[in-house]
């Protein structure tokens, strides 16, 4: 295991884990108190570089877009936005500093972005 991939496991098992109830609403799948202002800000300033300004650079099987995952599957998206994506350079909100708010705000600004 190399210095990086070692440091994205120390990050996640110190940070990592969180009760995301407090965070996303279980009915309804949408993000608690995000401010999406500041989401707007932190995802155009990283995310959009790879994933596009509308979300739908990289698609997910082939026709999902950031927006669709977001909204439909929430937690997995607080989960990479906060720990990255293995193997695909995809950062860690972690390991840039961000808080755990930041990444619930980029998630609520997310489920803005268009769908398919």
């Amino acid at each position: 295991m190399g210095a990086d991939n070692l440091a994205a496991l120390v990050n996640f098992l110190s940070e990592g884990l969180i009760n995301d109830t407090l965070y996303i609403n279980y009915a309804t799948k949408a993000t608690i108190g995000a401010n999406l202002s500041n989401g707007q800000t932190l995802y155009n300033s990283t995310c959009a570089l790879c994933h596009g300004a509308n979300g739908r650079q990289i698609l997910f099987d082939g026709t999902d877009g950031i927006g669709d995952v977001a909204k439909d599957n929430p937690w997995e998206t607080l989960h990479k936005i906060r720990a990255g994506q293995p193997a695909t350079g995809m950062p860690s909100a972690i390991g840039n500093g961000w808080s755990l708010q930041d990444a619930v705000d980029v998630l609520g600004y997310a489920q803005t972005l268009p769908t398919k």
